[in-house]
């Protein structure tokens, strides 16, 4: 008889992460196994923020987000969330030496 196959822990943390205000101003994140430029571009054009590479302080936080959908269309599923979690993600990337990256609009569309 053969031997069993080994079932593998796949603990991995998500890397990129999803979260802010919408344009009408409700409280949305999410978090997905992998960085995507697919979802990059659909996060900015709801005027959230994306975060990717995580420090280890924020993605403990960031793993309270429910997990996103991306759809093979380009556009993707981003739940609501809490505000107090949208406060607390942004308390932890304004804090000095958190050395995660974060992705956002510096103007909105129509602005300059």
């Amino acid at each position: 008889m053969g031997k069993q196959q080994e079932k593998k822990a796949t603990a991995t943390p998500d890397k990129f992460f999803v979260f802010g205000l919408d344009d009408k101003g409700k409280p949305r994140g999410a978090r997905f196994a992998e960085f995507n430029e697919q979802a990059l571009n659909f996060v900015l054009d709801l005027m959230l923020t994306g975060v990717y590479p995580a420090s280890a302080a924020f993605t403990e936080i960031a793993m309270k987000l429910p997990p996103g959908r991306l759809y093979s269309s380009g556009k993707a599923f981003i739940p609501n969330i809490r505000r107090d979690l949208v406060e607390k993600l942004d308390a932890v990337l304004t804090t000095a030496g958190d050395e995660s990256q974060k992705y956002k609009l510096a103007h909105p569309p129509g602005q300059t």
